[in-house]
């Protein structure tokens, strides 16, 4: 898997959390509702079905699992909880 495009969103994610915190947080729930409609519509588009032992699940891996684009709710939050973990850690 490729995440190198979710790892340089992350200087414009700590630029905009340390300037204007509002906006940063703002912009990080947005961010993890795209990803949240991504996958509903992945979900629609594909008819995926839930299960473990559905018959569709190679195709939940194949067109959820190895996207990119698709991990972009776990790395919002953790982006943001490295935020908040070094703003409140003691020295």
């Amino acid at each position: 898997m490729n995440d190198m495009q979710l790892f340089l969103l992350v200087p414009f994610q700590v630029i905009v959390l340390k300037k204007w915190r509002a906006l940063g947080i703002g912009m990080n729930i947005c961010l993890i509702l795209v990803n949240i409609a991504l996958s509903a519509i992945m979900v629609i588009e594909y008819d995926l079905k839930s299960g473990l032992l559905a018959i569709q699940n190679v195709d939940v891996y194949h067109s959820l699992i190895t996207k990119p684009y698709m991990h972009l709710a776990p790395h919002t939050i953790g982006v943001f909880f490295a935020f908040i973990y070094e703003r409140t850690k003691e020295f």
